[in-house]
């Protein structure tokens, strides 16, 4: 499924290669941190072992506001020491929060994150933002 919505985003922004866009989904830890538990694209093992508070990163932005976030590349650079290290190379994200639709939990994130500028990536627009949100509500009636 994340590979599918990698190419569908591409296709809606010809200025992009698959190697530009990456996907993952991140669920919520017993200790109640969100952590990568599947991945589409090149992460390295380090960014698929980071765990990610409520108000940190995109993702963590994402959780505690409970609707779609996108950051640019200033987000990054704001992040912890040890987050920004591994994810330097990261310049755009989207991420959307996902919700069991049997109990209302929220249970993870969906996150897109880009190799380019918000500005080339084009995570920012509304009709990009619609397809990760479609998919989002798809992955809740997996989960």
């Amino acid at each position: 499924m994340l590979e599918c919505l990698r190419h569908e985003l591409i296709a809606l922004n010809a200025r992009l290669a698959l190697s530009d866009l990456r996907a993952n989904l991140m669920l919520l830890q017993p200790n109640g941190n969100l952590r990568m538990v599947y991945t589409s694209g090149d992460y390295s093992l380090a960014e698929k072992q980071l765990e990610w508070r409520e108000g940190i990163g995109c993702c963590g932005m994402a959780w505690a506001r409970k609707k779609p976030t996108v950051t640019d590349i200033e987000d990054t650079e704001r992040l912890p020491p040890p987050h920004k290290e591994v994810v330097r190379h990261v310049q755009s994200v989207l991420s959307v929060p996902l919700r069991r639709r049997t109990t209302g939990e929220w249970i993870g994130v969906l996150n897109v994150d880009a190799l380019k500028p918000l500005e080339q990536s084009c995570l920012g627009e509304p009709e990009v933002r619609d397809a990760v949100v479609r998919y989002a509500l798809g992955i809740e009636l997996l989960l």
